[in-house]
């Protein structure tokens, strides 16, 4: 990810914008179904990454491990996506 494109999977957006968010461990439970711990998170919050296409509608919802790890989540699941250099 980049300010100038942003790529999972296939998926790929050119001039991508980016909001960061965060969220309790509370809050995780009731959106998102799970909580922070069972996702190998160690703290009371998370950041979310939510990446919008250059027309401004929502295209991913990431949430940040770490500095080269990001959870995606899709359909039930987190997937671990890590940083490609």
């Amino acid at each position: 990810m980049s300010k100038d494109l942003a790529t999972l999977g296939t998926q790929s957006f050119n001039n991508p914008k980016y909001t960061i968010t965060s969220h309790k461990l509370d809050d995780m439970g009731g959106t998102w179904k799970t909580y922070l711990p069972n996702i190998g998170i160690d703290a009371n919050y998370i950041n979310e990454l939510k990446v919008f296409d250059k027309k401004g509608t929502d295209v991913m919802v990431l949430f940040i491990k770490n500095n080269d790890t990001l959870l995606y989540f899709v359909e039930g699941v987190y997937y671990e996506v890590k940083r490609v250099s």
